[in-house]
């Protein structure tokens, strides 16, 4: 039986052994989502396509649909992202953002936005350079501010998930996404016991991180203390919303 292939392009997200030659590549691709393909032999000394099929490259490719696997059969790189290798702290972002990708989208999921904020932020990567401990924190949790908004998860960090109201003296509750306001929390407190109190100046950082460029970013001012709250509300938003088994917290990814 004759198998029609499929040309997309697409950013090689994890790669990993499979059988005794093969290995198993998941890439993300602008048409049809993540794809889960195999590349036979890419194992072999010899392989052809191996040295093409990297993490944090753009490739043009062509996969076949086959009876119980799609298999890739031809990858030419399209940008090579070079900056990345030359940037521990850049390799290090992007490592993690693939692999959070990876664990957070179903088999062809992730179409529409995902690809391009992907594409935006390698390309942002590649030309960083060294990036400090704090612009890494700020940065990464920026990118997965945007990733759950393109994968249906609102967050609300002006007004009251419950009244609608200005969220006047706010409290942060992860698992309505977003804040809450004291009259709520007070009125209702079974319902609302786990909001916690927050800072205003977090809330703020957070929607400058959603919104801002990822170069922009670089100019945003906060304490350590300020900081610190900020990784762990979005650490509860993707611990509570984002599907997938993360084992640790996403920050110790970038922090090594």
């Amino acid at each position: 039986m004759a198998w029609s292939s499929i040309k997309t392009t697409g950013i090689v997200l994890t790669v990993s052994p499979f059988r005794e030659s093969d290995r198993r590549y998941r890439i993300l691709t602008p048409d049809l989502g993540k794809i889960d393909v195999i590349g036979r032999g890419a194992q072999k000394g010899m392989a052809k396509l191996a040295p093409q099929l990297e993490p944090f490259r753009i490739l043009s490719l062509e996969v076949v649909q086959g009876r119980r696997y799609m298999t890739i059969i031809s990858a030419e790189l399209k940008q090579r992202l070079s900056g990345l290798h030359r940037s521990f702290d850049a390799r290090l972002l992007a490592s993690s953002s693939c692999a959070f990708l990876d664990r957070a989208l179903q088999e062809l999921g992730g179409r529409d936005a995902i690809y391009p904020e992907l594409e935006a932020w390698l390309n942002f990567l590649d030309g960083a350079g060294e990036i400090p401990r704090r612009e890494r924190l700020l940065l990464y949790g920026g990118l997965l501010l945007r990733l759950m908004s393109h994968l249906g998860y609102d967050i609300e960090f002006e007004h009251c998930t419950s009244c609608r109201t200005s969220g006047n003296d706010p409290f942060w509750h992860p698992a309505y996404g977003g804040v809450v306001c004291a009259d709520c929390r007070n009125k209702d407190r079974h319902r609302w016991f786990t909001a916690e109190r927050i800072d205003l100046r977090v809330l703020d950082l957070m929607q400058a991180a959603q919104q801002l460029t990822y170069e922009d970013m670089f100019v945003l001012t906060a304490d350590r203390t300020i900081v610190k709250q900020y990784t762990k509300c979005i650490q509860d938003l993707v611990a509570m919303h984002v599907p997938g088994y993360f084992r640790a917290p996403y920050w110790e990814g970038v922090l090594v």
